[in-house]
């Protein structure tokens, strides 16, 4: 029952490590507990859509939980956030009596592995500020949707890469980017520590490409 008992102990030091990113020191030492700054959602804010008026959800560092009966509007926070990541708009979801609806969320990028950086150079969005990536979505009840990130307007498909690399929804017959292969890939590259050598070939790649390019129009 006693090694039992420090079996269960050491799972839920894993778990509780897993979820809130803590650090604990030496057994026979005082344990002392942490918070990295590993966030990424960071900002949530709703207008108009379904049934919320306007509405700012400020997320904490650590294990954040939304919970409440079924019909609280859980499921609206979710629809905002499909809407961020790039997942076509349905006009019904604008609250009754509005013209427009708009989603915005604040993302923490200073841990974010992904090529963000030359992406937003390449198709001349706004650097981030401070680390901070802004997207902001609005749809209208005449059909037209504006994307923006970092104030700049872009397009949907564009949204949808960066979401890609953002948020991943687990949840029944949700979003799912282990079918993805090029999620895949990623997944084995980062098993192998090949992130950097994934990076320097994928330039030579683009060199080539370019030199290609200019050589058509000679």
């Amino acid at each position: 029952m006693g090694q039992l008992n420090r079996n269960m102990r050491k799972m839920a030091m894993v778990r509780i490590s897993d979820v809130f990113q803590v650090t604990f020191l030496l057994p026979r030492r005082r344990a002392s507990l942490k918070v990295e700054r590993r966030r990424m959602l960071t900002t949530l804010r709703i207008k108009n859509l379904a049934l919320v008026t306007d509405l700012t959800i400020e997320l904490r560092p650590g294990y954040n939980v939304i919970t409440g009966e079924t019909g609280a509007g859980k499921s609206i926070l979710i629809g905002a956030l499909n809407l961020i990541l790039g997942e076509r708009a349905d006009r019904s979801l604008i609250r009754s009596g509005s013209d427009a609806c708009a989603v915005e969320a604040i993302f923490d990028v200073c841990r974010l592995k992904a090529p963000l950086k030359r992406f937003l150079e390449e198709n001349g969005l706004e650097p981030c500020e401070q680390d901070e990536l802004v997207l902001k979505r609005t749809v209208t009840i005449a059909g037209a949707n504006r994307q923006f990130v970092n104030g700049s307007p872009t397009t949907l498909s564009v949204l949808a890469t960066i979401g890609e690399w953002l948020v991943d929804i687990h949840g029944p017959h949700e979003h799912q980017s282990l079918l993805h292969p090029a999620r895949q890939m990623t997944i084995l590259d980062a098993f192998g520590n090949l992130e950097n050598l994934r990076e320097s070939f994928g330039e030579l790649v683009r060199r080539v490409a370019h030199l290609k390019r200019r050589k058509r129009h000679w």
